[in-house]
């Protein structure tokens, strides 16, 4: 079997419907954050734009993001984005669509003269954790009990790459 093409881009206002629609299917309580599927009016807001926004799409339906924004306000801190948040709908996992958001949200971090891109990750969840190490994120900490998700508490690992 032939894999898709998978195309990645960044966001524009046109796209704020088939975000919030990878939204609405992609999280979960092993994954992420259960309350991240609740409604919302937009995925943009003061703090988000479309520009944070790297989009992957198989035969021109938008199939997951990966959310690309400074880790800090601070200007000591520019040279490093964080990741927060990575999705792909059910249907399109498996198809490598993860290893292309992941791949395009370096480029672009380095394109923005980032050094460096950290993330957060459930300790739980097994399939994002070998994910991040495949492409060379490292562990740079954890954060005990940092999240209550389904009445149990859930570590935050922070993890890293290096540009």
């Amino acid at each position: 079997m032939t894999q898709p093409s998978i195309n990645t881009r960044i966001a524009t206002e046109a796209d704020d419907e088939a975000i919030l629609a990878v939204e609405a299917v992609s999280w979960d309580s092993s994954s992420g954050f259960p309350s991240m599927r609740e409604p919302k009016e937009s995925a943009f807001n003061e703090r988000t734009t479309p520009a944070n926004y790297v989009l992957a799409e198989v035969d021109g339906k938008v199939v997951g993001y990966s959310r690309l924004m400074p880790k800090t306000p601070v200007a000591e801190n520019s040279h490093v984005k964080g990741i927060y948040g990575l999705a792909v709908v059910p249907e399109a996992r498996g198809l490598g669509v993860a290893s292309k958001l992941l791949e395009a949200s370096a480029d672009e971090a380095r394109r923005q003269g980032a050094r460096k891109i950290s993330l957060g990750v459930f300790s739980t969840n097994e399939p994002a954790r070998r994910l991040y190490a495949k492409h060379g994120y490292f562990e740079e900490g954890r954060s005990k009990d940092e999240f209550l998700v389904d009445g149990a508490y859930v570590d935050n690992i922070m993890l890293a790459k290096v540009l």
